[in-house]
């Protein structure tokens, strides 16, 4: 009794061995890749901010508010033309000349007669609608600045939560494999008679977690995609590529 279970725990122990060699194995290979990955996570956060502020959608809604209340202090210095008015009229004919017989003749009117027509209010409430036009413009502007900081800390947050788990799932895909190598060996051992069955079943167990760890991973890392995509308001598609 205490010899199978002796053996057990040798067999556990020889598979946790072999799952710690496989993962410092791993990590020790992608280690001297860390200053590269550095600086293009960089790299890759400024060309993500530069596309974000062209085409995320909170960012264009805000410029568009901006351009509008920019658009509306023009229409707001010009408004006054709009309430001049002005009159003018031709006369061919005189109308309802006095008789024939009249001391005075012919009445006499102007030809062509102009008139215009200034509202003396538009030289007080023009300058105040276009001074609320100017602040209204600047609340905008200050939103849209406080939006693209706001942009920039979200990416930088994105771009390495996405790196982070590729990373994970690139780890996991290398461990699965050999996982399943092992699984595979031990299983063919074992039909020839030359394993047992708790041996079996270990690396059985064993593959079977990892696969499942690394599918957790590659879901882990098509949301990171999903969210880094919807702030850019573009697919990653060739941007990753720098």
């Amino acid at each position: 009794m205490n010899t199978k279970r002796e053996r057990k725990n040798l067999i556990k122990t020889s598979v946790l061995n072999k799952s710690l060699f496989i993962i410092v194995f791993f990590i020790f290979k992608l280690f001297p890749l860390y200053g590269q990955e550095q600086a293009y996570t960089k790299a890759l956060i400024e060309k993500f901010t530069d596309i974000a502020l062209q085409y995320n959608p909170t960012i264009k809604s805000f410029k568009d508010q901006a351009e509008i209340s920019h658009y509306l202090i023009r229409v707001k210095k010009f408004s006054w033309l709009n309430q001049i008015v002005l009159t003018g009229n031709l006369n061919e004919y005189n109308l309802n000349p006095p008789p024939l017989t009249s001391s005075t003749g012919f009445g006499l009117y102007p030809k062509y007669n102009f008139g215009i027509t200034i509202p003396l209010g538009i030289f007080f409430t023009r300058p105040k609608e276009i001074r609320q036009a100017r602040i209204q413009f600047d609340e905008d502007l200050d939103v849209l600045t406080q939006e693209k900081a706001n942009i920039r800390i979200k990416i930088s947050d994105k771009v390495q939560e996405f790196i982070l788990q590729r990373e994970q799932s690139i780890i996991m895909e290398g461990i699965t494999e050999q996982f399943k190598i092992n699984f595979m060996n031990k299983e063919k051992a074992f039909r020839s008679g030359t394993t047992s069955l708790a041996d079996y079943t270990e690396a059985k167990h064993s593959y079977y977690t990892a696969l499942s760890n690394s599918l957790k991973t590659k879901r882990d890392l098509m949301v990171a995609q999903y969210d880094l995509e919807l702030l850019i308001g573009r697919p990653l598609g060739n941007n990753l590529n720098m």
